[in-house]
């Protein structure tokens, strides 16, 4: 995924956050090394998921966001 998807917590818990039906949902995620701004996930995701990437500072879970391609 790329790197900026992947956010370390206070705890050092990596998360992405999915967006479903325009809500956010805190994911925990094993993550491994960055290389070319691709961060590799090793579990946690299944394929096919939106994740947040950028302009939300503080994500909460079910905190309604806008989808931009």
């Amino acid at each position: 995924v790329p790197a900026d998807a992947v956010r370390t917590e206070r705890d050092g818990q990596a998360v992405v956050w999915i967006v479903t039906d325009g809500r956010l949902s805190r994911r925990p995620v094993d993550a491994g090394p960055v290389s070319g701004g691709i961060r590799e996930i090793r579990a946690g995701l299944a394929g096919g998921e939106t994740l947040l990437l950028s302009g939300v500072a503080a994500p909460r879970d079910g905190m309604r966001v806008s989808v931009r391609r």
